[in-house]
C-alpha cells in the first residue's frame, strides 16, 4: 500500500466461531483524523485505531476486548515495517 494514497485493503478473519472484517487504509491527510473509536451493540463490536500512516478498522461478532487488541496489534505491526 502506498503511503497517503487513501487505498483500502479488506480482510475477513474467522476461526469458525467468530468472523471479523478488518480494513487497512493508508492515511489521507485531507480527511478528518480519528485516533481511536469503539462501539458495541450486543454481540457486534466495532473498533478503529489511527496511527501516523494507517487507519485500522475492524467490525465483527467478537468480544470487544479481543477486537480492540486486534486493531492495536495490527496498527503496531504496520508501524514496525
Amino acid at each position: 500500500m502506498k503511503k497517503n494514497s487513501g487505498e483500502t485493503k479488506h480482510f475477513v478473519l474467522s476461526d469458525g466461531l467468530i468472523q471479523v472484517s478488518l480494513f487497512l487504509e493508508t492515511n489521507n491527510k485531507r480527511e478528518a483524523q480519528i485516533s481511536k473509536a469503539y462501539y458495541i451493540d450486543g454481540a457486534l463490536a466495532f473498533a478503529i485505531e489511527q496511527t501516523a500512516e494507517y487507519r485500522v478498522s475492524a467490525i465483527g461478532f467478537m468480544p470487544p476486548s479481543g477486537l480492540k487488541e486486534l486493531v492495536t496489534s495490527v496498527g503496531e505491526a504496520l508501524q514496525v515495517k
